[in-house]
């Protein structure tokens, strides 16, 4: 992905008039070469991050589980235990009636013993021998389903801190490419205004103003926006990094239905094609978002947002601002991204990744 410099108003008297226009070039392309670099590390770095939350939720679901069935088992045993109770007493009142607990106390020294040994007892659907091997087998899984919640507790515990080490480290980078995409546009401005002031100074002499329009040529369009494709941009401006996440695990049992689109804070986001604001609004899942239905038809949803600069109704080319990248909705302690979703006819979402790679890559 290019980078481009913004448009001057008028020429500027480079700082060191003694640069060439093959200086300038060469700076150009080296600041192009480093923001592909980061791109690429930033869509690595996204990947760890969407794996790490991706196997913390699925850990999470599971331990929700356990928690339930051994809930549920240690139910079966309170309800058994109290039929217990009720069935010794029936016995020692009525000694011609439970055999099956008769039994029990027949083959016990004493009341304590009793009592330890009708603790095996869970179920009692139907009288006789089986009742004890019954209440002996469901002791046995109430047992195994704590110990596998606790096993799974524990790799949550890991899980939740790999996942915020990836978090972190996320962050990080993206600060850092801010950080080096800001030093890099500020180099090529200058890179501008030298192949300018040379131009200007050369101008008479035909190869300087070749080598300008070369240079001009390449440094033109906005210095945040994508090149259009097919009349479509990048969603959000640079430096970004995403991968195909689609169908990901979320809390409560949901899969990602879109791309997740890292970047700094307060990145520009952008319409992605011509068409209309068909709604600004806020939800708990999104936080501050925009719906944007393009000239075909096409609806794109954008989430998360710090702040939208467009209005519900607003008509938009592709390539205007209409927000920046935030964490708002449920994305509060997460990096900075922007969830977007691809909603071909204004129908359900499809996989937004291919047109993301393809309008940002």
């Amino acid at each position: 992905m290019a980078l481009v410099a913004p448009a001057h108003p008028a020429v500027a008297r480079p700082a060191a008039p003694d640069r060439t226009l093959e200086q300038a070039g060469n700076r150009l392309n080296d600041a192009n070469t480093r923001v592909d670099d980061l791109t690429r590390a930033l869509d690595e770095t996204a990947s760890s991050y969407e794996q790490a939350n991706a196997h913390r939720i699925r850990l999470a679901d599971e331990v929700a589980a356990s928690v339930t069935r051994v809930a549920q088992a240690q139910a079966h045993v309170v309800v058994a235990e109290e039929e217990l109770v009720r069935r010794v007493t029936a016995a020692y009142k009525h000694p011609g009636g439970d055999m099956g607990v008769k039994a029990a106390l027949l083959d016990t020294p004493d009341a304590g013993g009793v009592l330890h040994r009708t603790a095996l007892f869970r179920r009692f659907a139907a009288r006789g021998v089986d009742q004890v091997d019954n209440a002996r087998r469901i002791t046995e899984m109430t047992n195994g389903d704590a110990r596998q919640e606790q096993i799974v507790a524990a790799g949550v515990t890991d899980s939740v801190d790999e996942w915020q080490r990836h978090a972190g480290a996320l962050r990080t980078a993206l600060r850092g490419a801010k950080n080096e995409v800001d030093a890099a546009a500020e180099n090529l401005a200058a890179a501008r205004a030298d192949a300018q002031w040379r131009a200007e100074e050369d101008r008479r002499a035909e190869a300087a103003r070749q080598a300008a329009a070369s240079l001009v040529t390449q440094t033109g369009s906005s210095p945040s926006s994508a090149p259009a494709v097919d009349g479509k941009v990048c969603p959000v401006g640079q430096p970004n990094g995403f991968i195909d996440s689609w169908g990901f695990p979320r809390p409560g049992g949901r899969s990602h239905q879109g791309v997740d689109m890292f970047a700094p804070y307060d990145t520009p986001l952008f319409a992605v094609a011509d068409g209309v604001i068909h709604r600004v609004y806020t939800n708990p899942l999104g936080g501050l978002a925009i719906n944007l239905i393009d000239t075909d038809g096409n609806m794109y949803y954008y989430a998360h947002l710090a702040s939208a600069s467009a209005v519900t109704g607003q008509e938009v080319r592709a390539g205007d601002t209409i927000g920046t990248v935030g964490t708002s909705g449920n994305a509060a302690g997460t990096p900075p991204h922007l969830h977007w979703q691809f909603h071909p006819d204004n129908g359900p979402p499809v996989n937004p990744y291919p047109l993301a790679y393809a309008l940002c890559r």
